[in-house]
């Protein structure tokens, strides 16, 4: 019995090493095989790789927090958030597959492994990305913290090592945004952040505020720390450098020295004022919506490529001009016997004659020269021909066709909480209250659906099709230009509850709207079936455009989308007024 109780013992306190876990099975499943954690990262994360022993012994992660850690107050949030980020299922977070305790009462998240390497992997040293890259991963990773500030979890420690790079042809996606918190405890309110060790390379991306004794972390922390993110991958370095949180904290508040236009001569304007409006120090002047942040740096940036990428010329040396004098005449004079000086006679000194092999040499090199010539004329001609380099737009022409959509929708005491100002709708459309229906049409030929989104009891999205209906058209998305088009009747519930529509026109078809519509038509109308409700979920989510132009005009209130590209993708909120 005692012996026992002792190989127990020794066997759980082995856990509180940090690489005692490498050769255990977790709960007789995950096989732990190799600890590949990154110590130069300054992480309170330790993660392993492991075998998954009842799927095939596919590879897997577990995630742990570190040994010398308070349990008691971060296990628990840290499982929380694990749950959260399950359900949340957002394409641009990490999988989460299991979570769960360890024998010494320290949580553990199970996710999904892919061969991807760290943003810090990726700019190792003073290496910069380019204009575009910069772009997707800002907006990539602003689609996650939006995803998960609306969930009321903070990231708290957004930094190159926490953002995954997966090479395209395996990810879709291609950037995960990882270690949700494993920084410092998600409560806000109760969260003390001054004990980040000074030598965690985090320090340069950490929010002021966090680095305060009574700070506070906000959806603001977040914003700060990928715009510190972005700065270093456009310049190769840091916004501040410092020793210390002391040292850190007094750069910080007096602000940007050197400007990263200085740093870097191909971003825009727009792109620099996005950028430090995100690095200030007080957190109630920086932008408020990781996601929105995302997106407009995003479209600054991919603005900064076309505004200044440089066209390529040929620059060709124009020929110099001589002056060719007419041959003079050289005349000499002849003494024939000392003659008189009017008896002397004019003599013509004629040039030497030419070979024949000369002239045929140069007949061959001016064939040449001519020839050579010729590519070097077109050349300057074209470049003549070009427009200024403002004018170039490096995208399909269907990119910038001018689209339109009106719509109206039809109901009892709704409104349209999506509007900057609220829009009464007709009061005799319906009977009962909370009903209404839409109706809408496009200025041009494409495929159109109505979506409605909800969240389940348990915190996933649900998804039910409002247009097209089988009984229209055979359920088919197709319209026409001018064709008016009218969804089924639904209802907005109970007072405060707001009704999510998504309104979804496209120049073609599109198979992820396309798998949505048929699996919905085929059980009623709800969406069913993981992969495609993940599948509709990102392509709304990446889709929206928040720059469409609304305007309200008729006597029906009518809607006016403006917008341009190959798809619109407008989100309306119905609230029971």
């Amino acid at each position: 019995m005692i012996r026992d109780q002792a190989e127990t013992n020794r066997q759980t306190s082995s856990f509180l090493v940090p690489d005692a876990l490498v050769g255990h099975v977790l709960y007789e499943r995950f096989l732990i095989e190799d600890d590949i954690s990154d110590p130069a990262a300054g992480s309170n994360c330790v993660c392993y790789v492991a075998k998954d022993l009842r799927h095939f012994c596919r590879k897997v992660v577990v995630r742990t927090l570190n040994p010398g850690t308070e349990w008691s107050v971060r296990s628990r949030s840290f499982q929380d958030i694990c749950k959260v980020l399950m359900q949340l299922g957002h394409p641009n977070i990490e999988v989460i597959l299991e979570t769960g305790k360890l024998f010494d009462g320290r949580s553990y998240a199970v996710t999904a492994y892919t061969d991807a390497q760290s943003l810090r992997q990726a700019t190792n040293g003073s290496r910069r990305l380019v204009v575009d890259r910069v772009a997707q991963v800002v907006e990539s990773v602003g689609e996650a913290l939006g995803a998960a500030h609306t969930r009321k979890i903070i990231h708290g420690d957004v930094a190159p090592a926490n953002i995954m790079i997966t090479p395209p042809e395996q990810d879709a996606e291609g950037i995960r945004l990882v270690s949700f918190g494993t920084a410092w405890p998600d409560d806000p309110g109760q969260a003390r952040f001054a004990d980040m060790p000074p030598q965690f390379e985090s320090l340069p991306y950490t929010a002021p505020e966090l680095l305060t004794d009574d700070g506070r972390a906000t959806p603001a922390s977040d914003i700060y720390s990928l715009a510190a993110v972005a700065w270093r991958m456009l310049t190769g370095e840091v916004p501040f450098e410092a020793a210390g949180r002391a040292e850190m904290l007094e750069l910080v508040s007096q602000g940007i020295r050197v400007r990263p236009s200085d740093l870097r001569t191909d971003l825009s304007a727009d792109a620099e004022a996005i950028l430090l409006s995100a690095l200030q120090y007080k957190a109630a002047v920086r932008p408020r919506d990781a996601r929105i942040f995302g997106r407009d740096l995003a479209d600054a940036l991919r603005g900064s490529v076309y505004q200044f990428k440089p066209t390529q010329k040929v620059q060709v040396e124009p020929p110099v001009k001589t002056a060719v004098e007419p041959k003079a005449e050289s005349i000499v004079f002849v003494a024939d016997e000392m003659p008189s000086d009017d008896s002397r006679k004019k003599v013509v000194a004629r040039p030497p004659v030419v070979s024949d092999r000369v002239i045929t040499w140069s007949l061959i090199i001016f064939l040449l020269a001519g020839a050579l010539s010729i590519p070097i004329v077109k050349t300057i001609r074209s470049e003549g021909q070009k427009p200024p380099v403002n004018s170039i737009v490096d995208r399909p022409a269907a990119a910038r066709l001018p689209r339109e959509i009106k719509y109206s929708i039809e109901g009892q005491n709704i409104r349209n909480g999506a509007l900057t100002v609220s829009q009464p709708m007709p009061q005799n459309s319906f009977v009962k209250g909370g009903e209404y229906r839409i109706a809408f049409e496009a200025d041009s030929a494409g495929n159109a659906y109505v979506f409605t989104e909800a969240v389940d009891e348990q915190g996933r999205a649900v998804y039910e099709l409002l247009y097209p209906m089988p009984k229209v058209n055979g359920g088919a998305a197709r319209v026409e230009p001018g064709q008016q088009v009218q969804t089924r009747t639904d209802t907005v519930g109970e007072e405060r509850n707001t009704k999510i529509i998504w309104l979804v026109w496209t120049a073609g078809k599109q198979d992820d709207l396309e798998a949505a519509r048929g699996a919905a038509i085929a059980s009623d109308g709800v969406v069913l079936g993981d992969n495609e409700l993940q599948k509709l979920k990102h392509f709304l989510e990446r889709n929206k455009n928040n720059r469409l132009n609304l305007r309200n005009e008729g006597a029906n209130n009518e809607i006016v989308l403006t917008g341009s590209g190959d798809r619109l993708v407008h989100r309306i909120e119905l609230e029971r007024n």
